[in-house]
């Protein structure tokens, strides 16, 4: 586990994006807010319940919310998620650039160009993100969302909890043994407007990596259920 969160650090901080997570622990009706301890400290730290990684360039809050697990009730969701991992139909630079990589990595791709969407991606989304499917919410056109006087954080928050702004915004979600939520929302910055190619690069390491956090916190669950 040592050297995993090792290696886990070195490839964060080679991240030149601006990168944050912020975990939602969805077990409880009123929402609270408490400050997580730094990534040293979390590495110091073996039994710490709860990962937050932000490097040192970037200034973004951490933050563990609390809200309402969503209720999956008796509705059939056989016919709610999608075939592909398409939501939205692949027709930018970053969905095409990415698009072997997403399907190979089984992430759902959504753009904010769609929005506001309509019931049957909201539905998807709901069920992918109650079922811990990492969804990648594309907010490169980000004037789209200007125009209807939306952030993308509202528009993430709807699904996740809680989100930070972002050209891509990355979501998963891990259940805990009472039927709560934890999610791991990360979104990434773009530096250079005119050039796609290191955003591209920097969310395949972010999925990766996410993918990776998210694995050690099921063991992790697995590990407290046992003892």
């Amino acid at each position: 586990m040592t050297s995993n969160k090792k290696l886990l650090t070195g490839s964060v901080l080679a991240l030149g994006a601006v990168l944050a997570i912020f975990l939602i622990n969805s077990n409880n009706k009123n929402a609270q807010t408490e400050p997580v301890a730094s990534l040293d400290e979390q590495i110091k730290t073996e039994d710490a319940a709860t990962i937050s990684v932000t490097p040192p360039e970037s200034d973004a809050a951490q933050k563990v919310v609390t809200t309402p697990t969503p209720q999956s009730g008796n509705d059939d969701t056989s016919d709610v998620i999608p075939a592909t991992p398409w939501i939205s139909a692949p027709l930018n630079e970053l969905s095409n650039e990415l698009y072997d990589f997403i399907e190979a990595e089984q992430v759902s791709y959504i753009s904010t160009t769609d929005y506001p969407f309509d019931e049957q991606k909201q539905k998807q989304l709901r069920t992918l993100a109650r079922q811990g499917v990492p969804i990648l919410f594309d907010n490169t056109e980000s004037s789209y969302l200007d125009s209807y006087g939306v952030s993308e954080t509202k528009v993430v928050s709807e699904y996740f909890g809680t989100a930070s702004e972002g050209d891509v915004i990355i979501a998963t979600g891990v259940q805990n043994a009472d039927g709560s939520i934890h999610y791991l929302v990360l979104p990434l910055k773009s530096k250079d407007l005119n050039d796609n190619s290191k955003l591209i690069e920097d969310t395949k390491l972010a999925i990766t990596l996410l993918k990776e956090q998210k694995h050690d916190l099921i063991k992790e669950r697995q590990n407290e259920h046992r003892e």
